[in-house]
């Protein structure tokens, strides 16, 4: 195999910076976080969050595309999104740009639950599977997680805030809320691929439904 080159676009006025590897485009359009400092890019779409979000920045934004296809390019996969230890609070949007139906066609790992990690989704549209990789791992679903396609390992978070909505299409493996509540959000799980629990912990404040269309 021959070696592999990188690059790093930063373009001015956008807040956009990419990391590039063969057409596979991963995108980060908050402005002021840098690629390599604030967060790391390897193995084509694996996203490693180096530092805490920046409230005066805004959430990671991220989405990842193949620019070897027509414009506005196709979505592609991201493999991962982890974190490092005992950096705090991590927000994180996965969602369209650019004209993009999608923010990627699967994520295969989400695992924000590092030691001294809280995980906070805010949005995600993702047209793919989620979880080939992994159980998939947050603190709280603050807008709206949407997957077009299963969840197809279990799922793990703390809650869902009043405003958020956790929508998988369909759910393959079992659905975990363990915060103490009340949880104040949307949970809308479409259908089952076969035998699976939702198991709530606390207060369910807001609505949980199943098989909805």
């Amino acid at each position: 195999m021959g070696s592999r080159k990188w690059m790093l676009v930063a373009a001015c006025g956008t807040g956009l910076v990419t990391a590039a590897h063969g057409g596979i485009v991963v995108g980060q359009y908050t402005g002021g976080y840098v690629f390599g400092i604030d967060y790391s890019v390897s193995d084509v779409s694996r996203i490693t969050i180096l530092r805490a979000s920046d409230p005066n920045k805004g959430p990671y934004d991220f989405d990842c595309y193949d620019d070897a296809t027509n414009p506005p390019y196709a979505p592609a996969a991201i493999q991962g999104i982890t974190a490092v230890a005992n950096i705090g609070t991590v927000e994180i949007k996965v969602r369209q740009h650019q004209n993009r139906p999608w923010g990627a066609t699967e994520v295969r790992l989400l695992q924000l639950d590092q030691p001294g990690v809280s995980g906070r989704i805010m949005e995600f549209y993702v047209e793919g599977p989620v979880g080939a990789d992994g159980e998939t791992r947050v603190a709280t679903i603050v807008g709206s997680f949407f997957a077009r396609s299963p969840m197809v390992s279990d799922a793990h978070i703390q809650t869902v805030e009043q405003g958020g909505s956790f929508e998988p299409w369909i759910l393959d493996g079992d659905l975990y809320v363990e915060g103490f509540g009340p949880h104040l959000g949307s949970i809308n799980i479409h259908g089952f691929s076969g035998a699976h629990q939702i198991d709530v912990t606390g207060t369910m404040a807001g609505s949980l439904l199943v098989g909805e269309g």
